[in-house]
């Protein structure tokens, strides 16, 4: 029994030594994945519940929804009510694993975004409802202000590849077919 809370024990350290120096989640950003944002002119934004822990160390689910929908629409990007009135939806999700008896308001904690849209599988025509065509993620130690920077860095990202699949003057003539 010694002997295995002392692996445990090693085991936690060596995950609190990772995260401490943090590190990006490997995406395959580029290529394919960002091909699936092209014509891509409306989502949702779902943000996972936090746990106990999470919200009594300060994260807070609302701050999060409104820091995505913010730069959304600024990039021009409209922004869904919800997943279900959409065909497509950006998931946040936070795992944190703040312990106000161990961490306090600083701990490990996986950011994730991922772009969940309905897509039609080549080989046989059969409709996949929320497929994750998109995604990026981060994992860090800190608190929550932190893990909102490390967000907002994975949405400009998402944002950026975005704007190179949707140059403004394709933008511009969807509109303008759009207008009466």
């Amino acid at each position: 029994m010694y002997a295995r809370a002392s692996n445990e024990v090693r085991a936690l350290w060596l995950l609190v030594v990772i995260v401490q120096w943090g590190f990006v989640a490997p995406s395959a950003a580029g290529g394919a994945q960002d091909e699936t944002l092209r014509g891509l002119g409306s989502v949702a934004v779902v943000v996972e519940v936090l746990s106990e822990n999470a919200r009594a160390a300060g994260f807070d689910r609302d701050v999060l929804r409104t820091d995505v929908e913010l730069k959304l629409r600024l990039a021009g990007i409209v922004v869904g009510e919800s997943a279900s009135s959409s065909d497509s939806w950006l998931y946040v999700n936070v795992t944190a694993l703040h312990n106000q008896g161990n961490f306090g308001q600083h701990g490990p904690f996986f950011v994730a975004l991922e772009l969940n849209q309905d897509a039609t599988l080549k080989r046989n025509g059969v409709l996949v409802v929320g497929a994750t065509t998109w995604n990026d993620g981060f994992l860090g130690n800190g608190d929550f202000d932190y893990a909102r920077v490390k967000l907002k860095m994975l949405v400009d990202g998402f944002l950026n590849a975005w704007l190179k699949q949707n140059p403004r003057q394709d933008r511009d003539r969807t509109s303008e077919s759009r207008d009466p």
